[in-house]
């Protein structure tokens, strides 16, 4: 069966090929942020907006139909380190894309001090209306 191409994969595609260029760019001390919009795009919500790290895979996600809004890449020293000040960092990025939940993808060393993590971000299902 031929592997086919999907909207999805060649999102996270370009994500991981964005996030490998900007690695070898991004200084050693700071992970540098990409965001990419994906999919509808909502308000922008509160800086200190509630935002959920559930344990979930992707295929999970997809099963419940959460509708992605975004992805974020962080690239450089300190990427793969998911440190409280760097999910805090996330966790702002994702309100500012109008997400409700966060879903880390993968994370990898690329060179001695420089690495990439990517997480998607989703908006949780909208309740049905009232009958």
């Amino acid at each position: 069966m031929p592997i086919r191409p999907t909207r999805f994969s060649a999102a996270v595609l370009l994500g991981a090929v964005l996030s490998s260029t900007g690695c070898l760019v991004s200084g050693p001390d700071q992970p540098r942020f990409t965001v990419m919009r994906t999919g509808l795009v909502y308000p922008r919500r509160a800086p200190d907006c509630v935002i959920d790290f559930p344990s979930l895979r992707i295929e999970e996600a997809m099963a419940r139909r959460l509708p992605q809004v975004g992805m974020i890449t962080l690239t450089g020293g300190g990427a793969t380190d998911f440190t409280p000040a760097l999910r805090e960092q996330v966790r702002a990025t994702a309100c500012s894309l109008g997400g409700e939940i966060v879903l880390f993808n993968a994370a990898m060393d690329l060179a001695p001090g420089h690495g990439m993590s990517q997480f998607f971000v989703f908006r949780a299902r909208p309740e049905a209306p009232p009958p």
